[in-house]
């Protein structure tokens, strides 16, 4: 099954891109920062310890607390993108030194499990909103490490009913280097499709800088997400009732005839 995925994305990258223009026709033209602040200059959340001697803990419940938002991006998203999504892993088909430019094809397969939900709140026309929290923690497993997230910034490019296209920031902890609090930041430019009612793809190109903000290195990924869950309305994250915020959200920026009753 994972080979004929593999063959399956390769080919459909070949038939949508072509050759060398990925970032043109996949993100809207977006680019990646040439460097980003240090992370001694970001004032990031204080570090929560990786539970990696319990590979099986659920993070969602461990303690210490999350680091608490200090702000809220709200983003309407298509339908079809809203639920519950879990992938397997990725495809890696281009490799890029950001500090000489060279660029490589490759076909290499990560295992790289992940969930993620999208859609919170139905506004009054029956619209979907997504709650980005910033700063805010996800953890998962990519080639057998555990690695924390810490989403520092979200920014929407683009949004209609074939796709949407972002960019995200992260800073990086891994239990491969337990001692080093965040040691790597990311920018991720994403790009979701639908394939059908049951599943999207993910096209990303994820910039890694070092803590000092300088470029690494630079990967464009395809992933396979299959739903595991239709849209229902979450009214609260991390502690935080959603719903007043987004109606002030929608009272602030012109928008009372959405505001849910």
């Amino acid at each position: 099954m994972k080979l004929k995925l593999i063959c399956f994305l390769s080919l459909l990258l070949l038939a949508t891109t072509g050759n060398n223009c990925f970032a043109v026709t996949l993100f809207a033209g977006a680019s990646h920062a040439e460097y980003l602040p240090p992370v001694s200059e970001q004032q990031p959340p204080k570090f929560r310890p990786l539970q990696s001697e319990n590979p099986g803990a659920d993070w969602r419940t461990e303690p210490p607390a999350r680091p608490a938002p200090s702000k809220i991006i709200w983003v309407q998203i298509p339908k079809w993108m809203a639920g519950q999504w879990t992938k397997r892993g990725d495809l890696t088909v281009q490799v890029t030194d950001p500090r000489t430019g060279y660029t490589t094809s490759t076909n290499e397969w990560t295992d790289d499990a992940m969930t993620l939900t999208f859609g919170h709140i139905l506004d009054k026309e029956g619209n979907i909103w997504h709650a980005y929290l910033i700063p805010s923690e996800r953890d998962g497993y990519s080639g057998g490490t555990l690695v924390r997230f810490i989403t520092t910034d979200f920014q929407p490019i683009q949004r209609d009913e074939t796709k949407t296209i972002s960019r995200s920031r992260y800073l990086i902890a891994q239990s491969s280097n337990p001692n080093s609090n965040y040691h790597m930041q990311e920018e991720s430019l994403n790009q979701y499709q639908p394939v059908n009612e049951e599943e999207i793809d993910n096209y990303s190109s994820n910039r890694i800088y070092g803590y000092d903000g300088r470029p690494m290195r630079q990967g464009l990924l395809v992933s396979r997400f299959k739903r595991d869950k239709f849209f229902t309305p979450i009214t609260q994250e991390n502690g935080i009732e959603l719903m007043p915020a987004f109606k002030e959200f929608l009272m602030n920026n012109g928008m009372q005839n959405l505001v849910p009753e």
